[in-house]
């Protein structure tokens, strides 16, 4: 999202919930509209879309025993079904599926999903995207698959990387800023 000005606005907040906003303010040590904006963030980020899609939460520790119940030839399957639903869950929630809204999904994913954490490089000859998860082999093909599958369909030449813990995509820059060209060229003829 981008930043905006700030607007001030009066909300009524159930006295336990300021209690409890305030004591984690407190031992964050930030301030309590700190806390107040990152919930909301996260609610216009994340929330409103992943209950639309029944996304649930599940312990670490969970999603590697189940992960671990399955085999990697099962597991490559379950990725490949789960294309579908993925580009329509990044059409939805950005109204785009291109490359930056599916970069923007994996942040997003990352950041309040807890799948791991992105860092994207675009500096230099290449677009690198880490995705370090610490789940294990059979997360990064659950990833890996949908993502090479994407890519493809783009007409996007990338190299994925598959680590036990992480994931990095690596597309030339040049493919990446002619299809941002390409994008901005569509917006102005509309």
């Amino acid at each position: 999202m981008e930043k905006s000005r700030s607007k001030l606005t009066t909300v009524r907040i159930p006295e336990d919930l300021h209690r409890i906003i305030q004591m984690e303010a407190r031992e964050e040590n930030i301030g309590f509209n700190t806390v107040v904006n990152r919930l909301l963030r996260k609610h216009v980020e994340w929330d409103r879309f992943a209950n639309r899609f029944g996304m649930v939460s599940l312990s670490r520790e969970t999603i590697v025993s189940l992960l671990d119940a399955i085999d990697d030839e099962k597991i490559e399957e379950i990725a490949a079904s789960l294309v579908p639903k993925i580009k329509e869950m990044v059409d939805f929630w950005f109204q785009s599926s291109d490359l930056e809204s599916w970069i923007k999904f994996l942040t997003l994913i990352s950041k309040y999903g807890g799948e791991g954490t992105v860092f994207a490089n675009t500096s230099g000859p290449q677009t690198k995207i880490h995705l370090r998860h610490g789940l294990g082999s059979k997360w990064t093909s659950l990833f890996a698959v949908p993502i090479e599958t994407v890519l493809a369909e783009m007409g996007v030449k990338s190299e994925v990387q598959k680590r036990e813990n992480s994931l990095t995509i690596i597309i030339p820059t040049q493919h990446v800023k002619q299809k941002q060209s390409r994008r901005k060229s569509s917006q102005k003829i509309n």
